[in-house]
């Protein structure tokens, strides 16, 4: 029995009085308040005005119809129809689940795409903390899609074709050269941090002075390469001085892609912006000219007249759908904006097959949103294609104080350097465990405490304390009775509970690939411990001499240890046995 089949018989048992009703909104079981059930089921209110009716008198048509063999008692509550569940239901909902196991709580494939893009910091500077609460939301939003039957592509998008990268490589240029002694000025708006020296002393390890006579245009070129691979761990690039890097780099700390490794984080796929500049120039009036995936764009704008030039630049009509003002696409000098370059990726993503693509941005980007969903709606596309999920600014603190961060001042704290000091997991939970559209304080010792205090120490001792008790009776052999031990015994209320929390996590996981409320995954997992810890504090198991009773409570532990381990997957923490 899943929450699935349970809504189903409460389909089929309410046909007869909705027969003749068109009822195309979806109906939810709820968890019902304490004391008035275990579900509550809100269907009354979504009939009321079909009905002209008052959902509590509709309710109390609808319960005539629901004598269903796995509810005890039904109740009406203001309309909401509250269930008391009994233990038939109990023992074939334990009885799939443990069968199951985490299968339970996995759909069937939808055979549908979905692209998850994340992170995509500019390859400038190492990963700083901040970039953190990027890459756990893409990741667990990714493993959450996974888990409802979608096929899902986690992608990052390098930024190698801006501004920031020239400065980036002339940054380097001037340490390079100064390790000659050849002054320079050291570029306006360049990058200070000690890793450009730092970069600048590998690139001479390992070269020497190969580049002291290159062209300036060319030490640019070379030193944007090799500062992006030793920096992202990957560059768009087939150039003879990367491949001699590749075989001679020793750096002492860890790239991007190494950084988001150590955190738990992989991909299916790196995109380089770059790659949006290859291919054939196309011409797009006289005079401009531009690589096809580029101009292409501006064709098909142009077609539908959702273009035009003013000032020697090209713009798109923006405001006609709904964006504040008009976006310019390509500048005066025949220089295409980053909104070009990024409509060109979303139009990349529709084309490999996907239905829907999510872009993970900080707050700082929310402007962008209107403009990238104002383009989709111009070429064809539809803005609903994108969904963003926009996340605030992380405050850290340590010793009491905040840690403050910035990739041009060089004082930041790299995400690498959290992850060492405080272990993946419990960094993948702090930045988890608040909605991504409020601000997060990041508390830094209270993660790397030892002890109950900290949830994320809280919820794995809960995990391993089930686990001893599984191995126990392994050893002990001690002997349960079948399923059935469940119709013979009460259920407490906290094991009420505990069940009821588990059969309801599908629905819950449905709601987050809806609306990509991740921070409940964390929330229900530590409010679902401390359930487990108290019946662990106040009910015998092994111990208990009723076989009925010892069998009941050993399912509870059982179905309680398949349910945390699959919550632990999704947050991508480990399933500790022992601690």
């Amino acid at each position: 029995m899943n929450i699935y089949k349970l809504q189903g018989e409460i389909l089929e048992a309410l046909s007869t009085p909705l027969k003749d009703i068109e009822f195309d909104e979806d109906f939810k079981l709820l968890i019902a308040p304490f004391n008035f059930g275990d579900f509550s089921l809100n269907i009354a209110f979504k009939l009321a005005k079909v009905f002209k009716k008052s959902p509590k008198d509709i309710s109390d048509e609808l319960i005539k119809y629901l004598n269903l063999p796995y509810f005890e008692s039904l109740s009406n509550d203001q309309g909401y129809i509250n269930i008391r569940l009994g233990h038939l239901f109990y023992r074939d909902f334990l009885k799939e689940l443990l069968d199951k196991k985490d299968t339970y709580f996995k759909k069937e494939p939808k055979y549908k795409k979905i692209q998850v893009e994340f992170v995509s910091a500019n390859p400038t500077g190492p990963l700083h903390v901040g970039n953190g609460r990027g890459g756990v939301i893409g990741d667990v939003v990714s493993n959450v899609l996974k888990s409802r039957g979608f096929e899902v592509e986690k992608e990052y998008y390098v930024n190698d074709a801006g501004n920031k990268m020239d400065l980036f490589a002339q940054s380097i240029r001037y340490w390079y050269l100064k390790n000659f002694y050849i002054e320079t000025d050291f570029p306006e708006e360049g990058y200070a941090g000690d890793y450009i020296k730092r970069i600048a002393d590998v690139i001479t390890e390992v070269f020497k002075n190969r580049f002291v006579n290159y062209d300036y245009k060319k030490q640019i070129e070379v030193f944007k390469v090799l500062g992006e691979y030793i920096l992202l761990g990957d560059a768009n690039s087939h150039i003879e001085e990367l491949e001699i890097l590749k075989k001679n780099l020793k750096f002492d700390f860890p790239s991007i892609l190494e950084s988001l490794k150590l955190f738990g984080v992989y991909y299916d796929n790196i995109f380089f912006e770059s790659s949006l500049y290859e291919g054939k120039l196309v011409k797009v009036e006289e005079g401009l000219e531009l690589p096809e995936k580029l101009a292409e764009i501006l064709i098909l704008l142009k077609e539908r007249n959702l273009l035009y030039k003013k000032d020697g630049a090209w713009w798109f009509k923006a405001t006609e759908f709904k964006d504040d003002k008009d976006r310019v696409l390509v500048k005066a000098s025949g220089e295409p904006t980053y909104t070009l370059t990024d409509i060109a990726y979303h139009v990349d993503k529709f084309r490999r097959g996907n239905i829907k693509a999510i872009d993970v941005w900080g707050a700082d980007h929310f402007g962008h949103v209107i403009t990238m969903k104002a383009l989709l709606n111009g070429v064809g596309i539809g803005g609903d294609f994108l969904d963003v999920i926009l996340y605030q600014i992380v405050h850290f603190f340590e010793n009491g104080s905040e840690v403050m961060m910035s990739k041009h001042t060089g004082k930041f704290y790299p995400l690498s350097d959290l992850v060492l000091k405080i272990g993946k997991d419990a960094a993948r939970f702090f930045f988890l465990v608040k909605s991504a559209d409020t601000h997060l304080n990041f508390d830094i010792d209270l993660a790397l405490k030892q002890s109950l205090d900290n949830p994320v120490f809280y919820i794995q001792y809960t995990f391993a304390r089930l686990h001893n008790i599984v191995e126990e009776a392994k050893k002990r052999g001690v002997e349960f009775v079948d399923f059935d031990a469940v119709l013979n015994e009460p259920l407490e209320p906290v094991e009420r509970k505990i069940f009821n929390s588990i059969f309801y996590i599908n629905s819950i996981l449905d709601d987050i690939a809806f609306d990509y409320s991740i921070h409940r995954i964390p929330n229900f997992t530590l409010d679902l411990a401390r359930d487990i810890n108290f019946f662990y504090q106040n009910y015998r198991v092994l111990s208990e001499e009723n076989p009925n009773l010892r069998t009941k409570r050993f399912l509870l532990v059982q179905a309680s240890l398949v349910a945390l381990g699959f919550m632990f997957d999704l947050m991508g923490i480990e399933k500790k046995e022992h601690m």
